[in-house]
């Protein structure tokens, strides 16, 4: 029996689910948390901008960080996923995958997933759907999570 993964993420929180195939419910696979994610940005830097002097008698102007960081939280945690996600792919854990997040944030996914389940990926869906119960993700997924979707790819 095939088995999809479905992973519904944004920033902050990532859930991987299941669907087997020939059965009709999604199962929970994993939960996991990015509490940095959902940090002020006060609290994810140590301290404030340096200052650089500009041209002129004690003109001082603050220095922007050179990354927003929650965008590298965002980073640090899309990796984090990916690794989990190619950790599974490696040991047959599923046949297909689905990413599910907010399209920043799919962006990032896309850009930090590993060859294995780059070959796995069937869909992608650009929408925050981190909020809903399987079953709602189940009806607002129904077109993806269809057998036969797509041939597993190999």
């Amino acid at each position: 029996m095939r088995t999809i993964w479905i992973v519904v993420a944004d920033a902050g929180r990532a859930q991987i689910l299941s669907k087997m195939e020939g059965t009709s419910g999604l199962v929970s696979v994993q939960h996991l948390e990015n509490a940095p994610g959902r940090k002020l940005d006060s609290e994810l830097v140590s301290d404030e901008p340096g200052r650089v002097a500009k041209h002129g008698i004690g003109a001082r102007s603050a220095m922007e960080p050179p990354t927003d960081p929650h965008e590298l939280e965002a980073k640090n945690f899309a990796a984090r996923l990916n690794h989990r996600l190619e950790s599974a792919e490696s040991q047959g854990d599923y046949d297909l995958l689905v990413l599910v997040a907010p399209p920043h944030f799919l962006g990032l996914l896309k850009s930090e997933l590993g060859q294995g389940p780059k070959r796995r990926l069937s869909a992608s869906v650009g929408k925050d759907l981190t909020r809903l119960s399987n079953s709602e993700l189940q009806v607002h997924l129904a077109d993806v999570l269809q057998y036969p979707y797509a041939d597993v790819p190999g």
